[in-house]
């Protein structure tokens, strides 16, 4: 555990040595400094699993950020500011407790993974749809009802997660998202399927488990297996244990079941 003053050290430290890469992960840090912004030269930083409730403004100046880590915390929200660091490609602030994303999201035209996964936000801008970079995209255990069409512009994205919230029905637009091959939507308030998500060739898991349905017992390529994952058709049908157990297992057991 770091005290501030060492906090700070380690920041004037990495500033002296023109550092691209800071750990402060696993610290129990509170609070951080606004110096953090004078690290120029950063690429890669790592905040997680400390106690931080917000961000310094300052950390909008990190133009050359790519990789940036704030899981685990106790953010609810993120600054005007970090809206500038449009070099980022990767984001994680998954366990936070953040409710709302900003409109200014679209700005990050860099992003190639997003992982909210484990907040508590209520709906997504329609800005999110600029991020056609983007290729994982993590929104799973927050408290969304429902999704914007714009979603349907994140033609790149092949893992869509979005389990554990309070999603009513999906736009048609998830139909244009083409490269899709996973797609977990397991405990939601799902009905029924927009006609388009038959057109996604490429899905390899598409999981309603602990929704309403009822869902039919084939959708495009794919074919139901136990009360709601559903798998290519030309995939032998998966075990009662395999079916039994959680989504990311399911996919490692196909994953290993698909090689030579």
């Amino acid at each position: 555990m770091l005290t501030a003053e060492q906090v700070l050290a380690k920041i004037r430290q990495a500033h002296a040595e023109r550092a691209t890469r800071l750990n402060l992960g696993w610290q129990d840090i509170a609070e951080l400094p606004s110096e953090i912004g004078e690290l120029e030269h950063l690429q890669s930083l790592s905040l997680r699993n400390n106690r931080l409730t917000r961000l310094p403004a300052s950390i909008g100046r990190l133009r050359h950020l790519q990789l940036l880590a704030l899981d685990n915390n106790k953010l609810t929200a993120l600054p005007n500011e970090f809206w500038q660091l449009t070099a980022l490609a990767s984001l994680d602030v998954v366990g936070n407790c953040i409710t709302a994303l900003s409109a200014e999201i679209g700005r990050l035209r860099s992003l190639q993974s997003i992982l909210l996964h484990g907040n508590a936000i209520t709906a997504l801008p329609a800005e999110i749809g600029l991020l056609d970079k983007v290729n994982y995209l993590s929104l799973g255990n927050n408290r969304l009802s429902e999704l914007p069409p714009e979603i349907g512009n994140l033609v790149a994205v092949q893992e869509l997660f979005l389990q554990n919230n309070q999603l009513l029905a999906l736009p048609d637009s998830l139909g244009h998202m083409a490269r899709l091959e996973r797609i977990y939507l397991q405990n939601n308030l799902l009905t029924n399927l927009p006609d388009k998500i038959r057109e996604l060739r490429h899905v390899r898991i598409l999981d309603l488990r602990a929704n309403p349905g009822p869902f039919p017992a084939v959708i495009g390529n794919l074919k139901k297996q136990g009360s709601g994952v559903y798998v290519p058709q030309n995939v032998p049908d998966l075990p009662e244990h395999i079916l039994a157990r959680e989504p990311w297992e399911i996919d490692l057991y196909l994953r290993k079941e698909n090689k030579c």
